[in-house]
């Protein structure tokens, strides 16, 4: 599928977590996903951080049950070598959102969802949505 966007790390967490006020705009794309409207990307090393973070809040059992889940419906994108080396080049606030940005480009995916814009620049290749932006112009 052509229309393959990466759900960053928060994206996820407010469904997998169904964390207020965010979870029902990140549900709705998660459920466009499995319906095949669009296809849904994430970046191997978000998988880490997800797990780190539902431990504080779930087992590790159910933490590693719901991550099984997302991998089903969603594609996982390699981080490269090179994605780490430009990602560092660029010297962003945010390391974890550069990447993210570098495996989005490099995992030809059309755009990233997020709800962390102010750590992606203004003049980005690709475009970087809220999930509320997302489902308002593609929803």
């Amino acid at each position: 599928m052509d229309d393959r966007y990466l759900l960053d790390v928060n994206v996820c967490l407010d469904v997998l977590l169904k964390r207020d006020p965010h979870w029902h705009d990140a549900a709705q794309i998660f459920e466009a996903i499995e319906r095949t409207t669009i296809a849904g990307a994430v970046s191997a090393i978000s998988f880490d951080t997800m797990f780190y973070v539902m431990r504080a809040f779930i087992s590790a059992d159910q933490a590693t049950s719901l991550l099984n889940k997302l991998v089903k419906n969603i594609e996982i994108v390699d981080v490269t070598g090179s994605i780490i080396e430009n990602s560092l080049m660029d010297k962003w606030n945010d390391l974890e959102d550069c990447i993210q940005y570098h495996a989005a480009i490099e995992g030809e995916c059309k755009g990233i969802i997020t709800r962390d814009l102010g750590d992606f620049p203004e003049d980005a290749i690709i475009p970087i949505y809220t999930p509320t932006q997302f489902m308002e112009e593609f929803l």
